[in-house]
C-alpha cells in the first residue's frame, strides 16, 4: 500500500482536496491539462459570495502546493492509463515538454489513491476516459451505485469532487474537496507518513546577531530587456555591509547561492530581483542548505516593482533601482538568525453533537486512524434529530463499534482552556466533571445555552458566533466554510447551516479532514515571526492583550526585588504575528520577529535619503494582498510613476501611527498605507484597526501642519494591480500638485 495520492485537476477543488492531504502527511501529485494551476478562478476577479477576491483566496494553496518538498505538480499533463487497485495503483501519465511542440514524457506513477476533481470539459474527456469509471449521458461520473457515497465513484480507490460529478459553487467545491481527501486519508491511513520526503537538515552556522554584516548580494538580471536597468553591481559595493556583488541570469536553481554561501564567508544573503512572495521559501531553503538561517535573507523586489513598471523612464527605474537596494540592504544589516517553532500537538478531536454530521465526523476520524471524543446532550444517539436515516445508521453502528471513539450521552461541555492542538476540555455528566485533552473541536450542532446552559463556556472559549439564523458563523471567505476564526476549532452541518441529511454527512466528512490537518501529527512546525515582548520596555499596560484577535497575549504580575512588576507574554502556540500588538504599543514594548519596529524606521529613513524634485511616496503593503498587488502591475508591465517606495509588512494593522508620521516629518511627501479589503484580511482584525487609527493619524497630520491628503489608506487586492498602479498615479499627482513636504531636506 502506497501513502502518495494522485489528485486530478488543479482547480480550487484540485488544489484544496491536495493541501489537505498534504497536511495529514500523505504524498500528493497534482495532475494538470492546463500549463498552470488555479483553474478558472485565477482568472477572474471577485467571488461572490462574499466579493471575496479570488486571487487572494487561492494564494495560500498555491503557496502550500509549491514549497511543499511532498507536492509534486505537473502540468501540461494527462493520464493515459490507470491500472491495479485501492493501496496500489499503476498510473501512465504523458507529460508535455515545456517550450516544445509534440516533445513528450511518459511517466508511471504508484499511488495508493486516486482523486477526480475536473469534469466533462473537452480538453480533459479523454484523459477521465482511461479511468475506468462510469460516466452520465451529460460526461459527469456516475457516483458508486451501492454506496451511493457524492465522492466515491464506481472504481474502488478512486474518489471524485469538485465539477466531476456536476457543476458547484465555491463553497460546495472546497467542502466536497474535504471530504474526498478524508476518503482517500481513510483508505491509506496504515501508510500515512510513509512516502514523506525528509528535507535534509544541514549543519546551521553560528551567526550571532551582533556579528559584524558579511553580506553576499546575487543579483538576477531578469528578462534579457531588463538587463540595462538592472546594472547595479558598482553600485551596490559601496553600500555599508556588503562583501560580494555576483550578477546571475538565472537564480532560481540556486547555483549562485550555494557558490557563494558555500564558502563560509558572509552571514546575510540579499537576492535582488524576482518577487518575496514566489521565492521567499525557494531562496530560504537554497540557504538552509549552505548552513546559512533562512532568516538572515532579504530580497529585493527589482523585476515587479521597479524594472517592468518602469520601463518607460530608464533613468528613474535606475535611480529606484539603487534606492530599493539599499533599503534592501539596511534592512538585511539588521536581520538576525531566527529558530523555527515545534510544538505538540495532541492526536484527538473533540465533536460536539451527535448529529449526521457529528458522527459522521467521528466516524471518518476513526477511520483514519484517530482518537475521537463525540459529546451529545441527549442520552440516546438513535434520538438526535436525522438520525433515524437509512444512511446515518450504518455510522451509528461504527460509532458505537470503533475502539477510537469514546461517546459521551448526556454530557455538556463546561469549559474549554488552551490553543489549537492543546484544549483542555471539561466535560459534565449528571453532575461529575471529566476532563479530555484534544488537538482540535469540531461543532457539529448549536448549543442550546439559554435552556440547558450546556455550552456557555465552550462559546465564550472560542469565540463563537451567531448570526441572525441562529447558525454559528465561520471565519470570512468562500474558501473557509469549515473553519472558525479560532484556530483549530471548526464548524459543520447543523451548526453551519440548514443541511439535507446527504449534505450534513459530507460535511462531517469534511471537518473531519479540517481536523485531521491538525491532529494527524504530533508535532506542528511553525514560522517564528511571532510577536517578541521587549522587557525592559514593557510595563505591563495591557493595551495589546484586548486587540489580540488570536487572544495570544496574556498579562502576568508578578515581584521583582520587592516590587510588582507587570510584563505580557505572548502564546508561541497561536500568535499569528500579525502585529496589530506592536502597532498598538506606546512604549515599544512588542515586537514581532523579522518585522521589527527599528527594521521599519531604518527602512523609511533610507528611501528618504537623496530625495529628488519628483515625489516621494513611503508605501507600506500587506504580504497578502496588497504587495502581490504590486506584483501583478509589475508582471502585467503596467506603468506609473517612480515616486513609490514600497515596505512589505505582514499586514496593514502592524504599522504603527508614530511610523507613518516619522515618515512625513523625515521628508516623504506623502504615505501610502495598503491593505486588504475588509473580510479579506488574513489577522482577521488587521485592516479594521487600521482604519480605526486613521483618524487619530489625520488629527497628527493637523498638529504637525501637513495637508490630509498626504496621508492615505487603501484597500487593494492581490488581483488588483491595476487598481495599485492607478492609486500611485493618482497620489503622485496629488501631491505634486500640493508641492514637497515641508520637512523635506534636500541635499
Amino acid at each position: 500500500m502506497k501513502g502518495t495520492v494522485l489528485v486530478i485537476g488543479g482547480g480550487i477543488a484540485g488544489m484544496r482536496a491536495a493541501v489537505e492531504l498534504l497536511l495529514q502527511r500523505f504524498k500528493v501529485y497534482l495532475l494538470e491539462e492546463g500549463t498552470c494551476i488555479g483553474g478558472k478562478t485565477a482568472t477572474i476577479d471577485q467571488l461572490f459570495p462574499p466579493s471575496e477576491h479570488a486571487a487572494c483566496a487561492i494564494q495560500p494553496l498555491i503557496l502550500e502546493l509549491t514549497s511543499n518538498p511532498n507536492a509534486t505538480i505537473l502540468t501540461s499533463s494527462k493520464v493515459l492509463s490507470l491500472h491495479g487497485g485501492p493501496g496500489d495503483f499503476k498510473v501512465e501519465v504523458l507529460t508535455e515538454q515545456a517550450g516544445t511542440k509534440g516533445d513528450s514524457q511518459s511517466t508511471e506513477l504508484t499511488v495508493g489513491a486516486v482523486i477526480v476533481t475536473k469534469g466533462p470539459e473537452i480538453e480533459s474527456a479523454e484523459s477521465l476516459e482511461q479511468l475506468g469509471l462510469e460516466f452520465n449521458d451529460k460526461g459527469y461520473i456516475k457516483k458508486d451505485p451501492h454506496s451511493n457515497h457524492p465522492c466515491r465513484t464506481s472504481r474502488s480507490g478512486v474518489f471524485m469532487c469538485g465539477t466531476a460529478q456536476k457543476p458547484k459553487e465555491i463553497g460546495e467545491l472546497v467542502v466536497q474537496a474535504c471530504a474526498a481527501a478524508a476518503a482517500a486519508a481513510a483508505l491509506l491511513a496504515p501508510v500515512r507518513g510513509s512516502e514523506l520526503v525528509t528535507p535534509t537538515e544541514s549543519t546551521t552556522l553560528p551567526i550571532s546577531p551582533t556579528d559584524e554584516p558579511k553580506i553576499a548580494v546575487v543579483i538576477d538580471r531578469g528578462d534579457v530587456n531588463l538587463s540595462e536597468v538592472l546594472n547595479l553591481d558598482e553600485y551596490t559595493r559601496t553600500l555599508p555591509g556588503v562583501e560580494c556583488v555576483e550578477i546571475t541570469s538565472y537564480s532560481d536553481n540556486g547555483s549562485k547561492i550555494t557558490e557563494l554561501l558555500g564558502t563560509g564567508d558572509f552571514n546575510r544573503l540579499v537576492v535582488a530581483g524576482p518577487s518575496p512572495i514566489t521565492h521567499e521559501y525557494l531562496f530560504q531553503r537554497h540557504a538552509e542548505n549552505t548552513g546559512l538561517n533562512r532568516f538572515l535573507l532579504e530580497i529585493v523586489n527589482l523585476h515587479n516593482h521597479c524594472a517592468r513598471v518602469h520601463s518607460d523612464n530608464g533613468a528613474a527605474a535606475t535611480n529606484k533601482a539603487r534606492i530599493l537596494m539599499k533599503m534592501g540592504i539596511a534592512r538585511a544589516r539588521l536581520l538576525e538568525p531566527i529558530g523555527q517553532l515545534r510544538v505538540t500537538i495532541t492526536q484527538r478531536c473533540l465533536v460536539v453533537g451527535g448529529s449526521p454530521a457529528g458522527v459522521a465526523c467521528a466516524a471518518k476520524l476513526a477511520e483514519m486512524g484517530l482518537q475521537v471524543e463525540l459529546v451529545e446532550l441527549t442520552g440516546d444517539l438513535t434520538k438526535v434529530p436525522g438520525n433515524d436515516q437509512q444512511i446515518v445508521t450504518p455510522l451509528l453502528d461504527r460509532c458505537r463499534a470503533q475502539e477510537n471513539i469514546h461517546v459521551h450521552t448526556q454530557t455538556r461541555v463546561e469549559s474549554v482552556e488552551g490553543r489549537m492542538g492543546n484544549f483542555k476540555v471539561n466535560l459534565v455528566r449528571e453532575g461529575e466533571t471529566t476532563t479530555v485533552e484534544v488537538g482540535a473541536i469540531v461543532m457539529a450542532a448549536v448549543m442550546d445555552v439559554e435552556n440547558e446552559s450546556e455550552g456557555a463556556g465552550l462559546e465564550e472559549a472560542l469565540a463563537l458566533q451567531r448570526g441572525e439564523d441562529g447558525f454559528y458563523i465561520s471565519t470570512e471567505g468562500a474558501m473557509n466554510l469549515l473553519d472558525f476564526d479560532t484556530a483549530g476549532a471548526f464548524n459543520c452541518g447543523s451548526a453551519r447551516a440548514m443541511l439535507t441529511t446527504e449534505d450534513a454527512l459530507i460535511d462531517g466528512e469534511a471537518a473531519a479532514s479540517r481536523a485531521a490537518c491538525i491532529i494527524a501529527s504530533n508535532t506542528m512546525t511553525r514560522p517564528p515571526t511571532i510577536s517578541d515582548v521587549i522587557d525592559k520596555n514593557c510595563d505591563g499596560c495591557a493595551y495589546c492583550v484586548d486587540t489580540c484577535p488570536t487572544r495570544s497575549i496574556t498579562l502576568l504580575e508578578f515581584m521583582l526585588s520587592g516590587d510588582i512588576k507587570k510584563v505580557v507574554e505572548v502564546s508561541e502556540r497561536t500568535c499569528i504575528g500579525c502585529g496589530i500588538c506592536m502597532s498598538t504599543c506606546p512604549k515599544k514594548g512588542i515586537d514581532v520577529k523579522h518585522y521589527r519596529l527599528e527594521f521599519f524606521s531604518e527602512m523609511v529613513k533610507t528611501a528618504l535619503e537623496n530625495a529628488g524634485d519628483e515625489p516621494v511616496i513611503v508605501s507600506f503593503c500587506c504580504n497578502r494582498c496588497a504587495y502581490p498587488a504590486a506584483d501583478a502591475a509589475g508582471s502585467a508591465g503596467i506603468q506609473y510613476p517612480a515616486s513609490i517606495r514600497i515596505i512589505r509588512t505582514v499586514c496593514s494593522g502592524m504599522i504603527h501611527p508614530n511610523i507613518i508620521m516619522d515618515a512625513l516629518t523625515q521628508g516623504a511627501d506623502g504615505v501610502l498605507l495598503c491593505g486588504c479589503h475588509p473580510g479579506n484580511c488574513r489577522s482577521r482584525e488587521g485592516i479594521r484597526k487600521a482604519l480605526d487609527r486613521k483618524e487619530a493619524i489625520e488629527l497628527m497630520l493637523e498638529d504637525f501642519g501637513l495637508e490630509p491628503e498626504r496621508f492615505r489608506l487603501e484597500h487593494i487586492a492581490a488581483s488588483e494591480g491595476p487598481k495599485f498602479a492607478q492609486v500611485v498615479r493618482d497620489m503622485t499627482d496629488e501631491l505634486s500638485s500640493l508641492g514637497p513636504s515641508p520637512y523635506r531636506q534636500n541635499p
